[in-house]
This record gives structure tokens, C-alpha cells and sequence, in this order.
């Protein structure tokens, strides 16, 4: 077994749709670092509850996607124990993680950046979808999110 399935001291919420709690803790980590607290925005990924939207959006995709991205999401945590770390990617400092996100981000190996963008657009997609993230933007609020959608009977013209 590897060290990261064995750490047990952080704790994923419940509930979760589709990401495992060691899949969750790796997606608040990398989204921590993707958009961290005192960036550029005033919200960071963990003021928007970054992981957890990501996990609602993947419930909304087909399995097979679902299946790719717990994978890589795995292969990303252990990552960093292949180049001589002794310690999965949660368990790195901040610098440490984002160095290990910029050597993903520029890598030459294909699956890696394709790794890393997955991540990335993960994350921005949770945040743009945010009210913080939209008033971090300036972006007007969502039109559809306040209107109910209604279903019409089987059968009938809108």
C-alpha cells in the first residue's frame, strides 16, 4: 500500500458524489495552490469550497470521465514519492507543491499537462461557478440561478 492511502489525520466531509476522500483532499490541495488565499482574487479555493463543487460538477459527467479523472487524480497524489520525495503531494510543503505543479505544467510528457490542465480547469470552472469567484471577476450574477426550471408534462409543446 501506498503512504497516501494510508494517511488518516485529514478528513474528507461526507456526502461526497463521486471523489473518494483521499481523491477530495487531493483536489482541495491542488486547488489550494491553483488559487491560494491572498492571491490575485479576495476569494481563495477554499473560501468558495473549491473540491466540493468540483466533486458536484464530476457527478454531472459520464463514468468513464469520472473514472479518469479519480485516476488521475491518484496518480498526481503519489506523484511526487517517483522524483525522490519522500511524502505524497498533500504532505508537501506549499512551495513544494507548486513546484511540483509548474514541473506537471512544463513538463514534455504529454500525460502530465494533460493531468495538470484537467486540474486546472477543474478548479476554475468551481470557481468561476461561484458567487465569490463571479464578484471576484465582476461577472454578473448567473440569470439561470434564480429561475426555477419547471418540467413539462411527457408530451406537451413549451
Amino acid at each position: 500500500m501506498l503512504p497516501a492511502g494510508c494517511a488518516r489525520d485529514e478528513e474528507a466531509p461526507r456526502g461526497l458524489l463521486v471523489l473518494r476522500p483521499g481523491e477530495y483532499l487531493t483536489m482541495a490541495a491542488v486547488a489550494a495552490r491553483i488559487i491560494p488565499p491572498g492571491g490575485i482574487f479576495a476569494a481563495c479555493a477554499a473560501d468558495i469550497g473549491a473540491a466540493r463543487r468540483i466533486d458536484r460538477i464530476l457527478a454531472r459527467l459520464e463514468g468513464s470521465t469520472q473514472r479518469r479523472v479519480s485516476r488521475a487524480l491518484r496518480i498526481f497524489e503519489v506523484a511526487p514519492l517517483f522524483p525522490g520525495h519522500l511524502r505524497p503531494f498533500r504532505r508537501l510543503s506549499a512551495a513544494e507543491q507548486d513546484r511540483a505543479l509548474h514541473a506537471w505544467h512544463s513538463s514534455h510528457r504529454l500525460f502530465r499537462t494533460q493531468v495538470f490542465d484537467a486540474l486546472k480547469l477543474l478548479t476554475m470552472m468551481a470557481f468561476y461557478n461561484s458567487h465569490e469567484g463571479r464578484e471576484a471577476l465582476a461577472i454578473a450574477p448567473d440569470p439561470c440561478a434564480s429561475r426555477r426550471v419547471v418540467s413539462s408534462p411527457e408530451g406537451a409543446r413549451p
